[in-house]
């Protein structure tokens, strides 16, 4: 009787190329799903949990894109700023602030503002006095120069239980010198996504 070597390899040669196959076919998977940050790449995106309290870093990374935002600026029609006027008997100066952006940030609430001067020492101040009922909510900060502009630092971090949702009318104000700047502007402070 005469033993066939021939099919013996023809299985160990098929084999061999299933196993390359699947393997190549594994390689390539774990290429595709690394690139595109698929499973068991996925990242973790903790900025989707409203209960976890605002990162610093995060508030610093709101305060350096709000100086990109007002160095990608051009001085042209509405981004051009009022001129401040002075007075000239106290040589008091009186420049326009506004409201930049506002709104939830995990569970804290941040509010920016944009003073119309380049500033760089002083005080902010921030009050929230509810439209109906309850307990106003103020803040003092410091002030941040930015390339043409300037900005109130530390309003990043208002807990909800200091601020809770509601209609609220508010003020804020800036002194620096004889330079000073106002404003009042009602919102809505929500929580909800």
């Amino acid at each position: 009787m005469r033993i066939n070597k021939t099919k013996k390899t023809n299985n160990k040669k098929r084999f061999a190329i299933i196993a390359i196959v699947a393997l190549l076919a594994i390689i390539g998977y774990g290429v595709f799903a690394f690139t595109t940050h698929g499973w068991p790449f996925l990242q973790n995106d903790s900025s989707q949990d409203s209960t976890k309290s605002v990162d610093p870093k995060a508030a610093d990374k709101i305060k350096s894109e709000a100086v990109e935002q007002d160095a990608d600026k051009t001085s042209t029609g509405s981004d051009t700023p009022q001129q401040p006027t002075t007075d000239p008997t106290t040589g008091a100066t009186t420049v326009e602030m506004n409201v930049t952006n506002y709104g939830p940030v995990g569970g804290s609430y941040s509010i920016h503002f944009e003073i119309q001067a380049l500033v760089s020492s002083g005080t902010c101040t921030v009050k929230f006095t509810p439209t109906t009922t309850g307990k106003s909510y103020t803040a003092t900060a410091g002030i941040q120069a930015l390339s043409r502009t300037s900005t109130c630092k530390g309003f990043d971090t208002i807990s909800q239980a200091e601020l809770p949702e509601g209609a609220y009318t508010v003020e804020a104000n800036f002194t620096s010198g004889t330079t000073s700047g106002s404003l009042s502007q009602k919102i809505q402070v929500s929580y909800a996504p």
